[in-house]
């Protein structure tokens, strides 16, 4: 029996349990934003620990043609994880 991912884009992260085995899934993306409530439900305690990103600040973001990043974000993968809003976003974000 293969074991099941469910993740419902849009969420912070979600728990999967196959064969006593407890997984967390969560976006990278998220990690300075919604790390700690992920691991709080993952663990069933509290956590704060603060993150931050300082690379963010200090790289400008580089930015693609429209053909480039409609292929890159065109798949069932993105689509799996990514509500269609977050896609156009993204799209958005990195498109010249």
């Amino acid at each position: 029996m293969k074991p099941i991912l469910i993740y419902q884009p849009g969420k912070v992260g979600s728990i999967t349990v196959y064969n006593k085995i407890k997984a967390l899934i969560i976006r990278t993306e998220n990690l300075t934003t919604n790390l700690n409530e992920a691991l709080t439900q993952y663990l069933n305690q509290p956590i704060n620990n603060p993150i931050t990103n300082d690379n963010a600040k200090k790289y400008p973001k580089p930015k693609y043609n429209k053909q480039f990043v409609d292929q890159y974000y065109n798949n069932d993968f993105t689509r799996h994880f990514y509500t269609e809003q977050e896609i156009q976003e993204f799209k958005q974000k990195w498109t010249k």
